[in-house]
């Protein structure tokens, strides 16, 4: 399919050029985001700064470009449970302009997310490129623009009426975790062409479409502690703000507990015992890693570790429950 290989030329000359820029910043020792900021006289050979490539290095960073496979995996996992062939879903049109739409999404959230916090970011991340000047807003308008409409243009182009949908405001927590759970679901319902309430792995694709939505909420929560000080100057109303980093830590701990046991029950009931208990233990690190950041402090670190550590877990149950739609066959896109 030709539009498939078009994505896949896309992606991978945006990677080659991402490792190019990355390359260009190590051999001039720019060591900061803002290096566009550092002033430099035209007789420094060591420095030279090109205005493009660090502008452009500003939009890489922006984008964030290391969210963009675990959203592939997202992807890949709701097709593949709906459907489990590779060869039917890299050529159904609708499944891979589904990949590469929630992707355009995800990265104008994040592109909206820098415009809305940067006096914010001054305080928590004073590196992010808006925050430190190396992206101005004007431009970080203009790329969500064209984010957007390059999504709608495809959602119009090449989707069925019943798969197109529109963006709306953001509300903190719930919307991000719900954007990133949706993913899973939206691929799923892209490569199934029954009834998807009686397609005979619905089941497994509610339970990692739980999974995916609540340990994002836990996640997200932790990430507001992170932000605490940025937050509160700047009158953010939080769990953290209103009720302290204690309790917050503790409503991320409840949710992903009840999470994993819940989910871990909704399996034993689709499948057997077995089935179940290994689920919970793919996710016991989330468990793990959560009573030990109360130990260690609630550092940015150690919040940052925790929170990319639960991508590893995440990894093993999707792939998991791949393994699981495969042993049960499914249904084939004609």
């Amino acid at each position: 399919m030709n539009l498939f290989y078009f994505f896949r030329f896309a992606f991978g000359l945006i990677g080659v050029f991402n490792v190019n820029v990355n390359a260009f910043i190590k051999v001039n020792n720019c060591k900061h985001v803002r290096c566009s900021l550092v002033k430099y006289t035209p007789t420094d050979p060591i420095n030279p700064i090109n205005p493009l490539k660090n502008k452009i290095n500003g939009l890489v960073k922006l984008i964030r470009p290391k969210s963009i496979l675990p959203t592939l995996l997202l992807n890949l996992s709701g097709g593949w449970i709906m459907n489990p062939s590779f060869n039917n879903l890299i050529h159904s049109t609708s499944f891979i302009v589904s990949t590469v739409n929630t992707i355009l999404i995800l990265i104008s959230s994040m592109v909206i997310n820098d415009v809305y916090d940067y006096k914010i970011d001054k305080v928590n991340n004073p590196s992010r490129p808006i925050a430190s000047g190396q992206i101005k807003i004007y431009e970080a308008v203009l790329l969500n623009i064209f984010l957007v409409g390059t999504a709608e243009f495809l959602s119009l182009r090449f989707l069925s009426d019943s798969l197109q949908f529109k963006r709306i405001p953001f509300i903190k927590n719930i919307s991000c975790a719900s954007l990133v759970a949706f993913t899973v679901f939206f691929s799923g319902l892209s490569s199934s062409i029954s009834v998807m309430s009686l397609h005979k792995n619905f089941g497994f694709l509610t339970i990692a479409l739980s999974l995916v939505f609540y340990g994002s909420l836990s996640n997200e929560i932790l990430l507001d502690i992170r932000d605490y000080e940025g937050d509160k100057k700047h009158g953010i109303f939080t769990i953290p703000v209103l009720f302290g980093k204690d309790i917050a830590w503790l409503c991320a701990k409840i949710i992903a507990n009840l999470n994993i046991m819940s989910n871990t029950l909704s399996l034993y009931y689709l499948s057997d015992f077995n089935g179940g208990a290994f689920l919970s233990l793919i996710c016991s690190p989330i468990t793990f890693n959560l009573f030990k950041l109360r130990e260690e402090g609630y550092t940015k670190e150690n919040i940052e570790k925790v929170v990319n550590d639960t991508n590893i877990p995440l990894f093993f149950t999707l792939l998991y429950f791949c393994l699981l739609s495969s042993y049960g066959g499914g249904i084939v896109l004609k």
